[in-house]
């Protein structure tokens, strides 16, 4: 489904991003407390304040944002058509001015829905780290927050 002309409710985007790092950050809290709590035990109410200027600003940038399929030459279909995205292809053969020299990394998960082999990330990118995690899916940072942190760490580290 094109993303192109999608409106976004008053401040539902924002509220969504705002609750998804509140939850990752409990979750990394209680795994590295060895927090025996349910969830629902640990909960606690809050209140926010986020000033006026602030959500201007994120409604312009997000009024603003362009998606892959708004852009030419982005996306995966422009990809696969233009057979970059395929071994021996423009990036595979490193012709490609798009390639990226800033040391990079990349995590793939075991169940996830996709997955890019190491060669096409080492065409595309200056790759330094390419991780296979153990377990995890399609949100594997949220599922396996401390194995994603380990490996940025990691990748840190190595690229210092």
């Amino acid at each position: 489904m094109s993303m192109r002309g999608r409106k976004f409710g008053s401040g539902r985007l924002f509220v969504g991003l705002v609750l998804a790092v509140i939850a990752a950050g409990w979750h990394v809290a209680a795994r590295s407390a060895g927090s025996a709590q349910s969830p629902a035990a640990a909960v606690v109410p809050f209140t926010i304040h986020v000033p006026d200027a602030v959500l201007t600003d994120l409604k312009d940038r997000l009024a603003r944002t362009r998606y892959p399929d708004q852009v030419d030459g982005a996306g995966a279909r422009h990809q696969i058509q233009s057979g970059a995205a395929q071994p021996g292809g423009r990036a595979g053969a490193g012709t490609d001015p798009r390639r990226v020299e800033v040391p990079s990394a990349c995590v793939s998960w075991p169940n996830d829905v996709g997955f890019t082999p190491r060669k096409w990330n080492e065409a595309q990118y200056n790759l330094k780290r390419f991780t296979i995690m153990p377990q995890g899916g399609h949100f594997g940072a949220f599922e396996e927050p401390q194995l994603y942190l380990d490996d940025v760490r990691a990748f840190f580290k190595d690229v210092r």
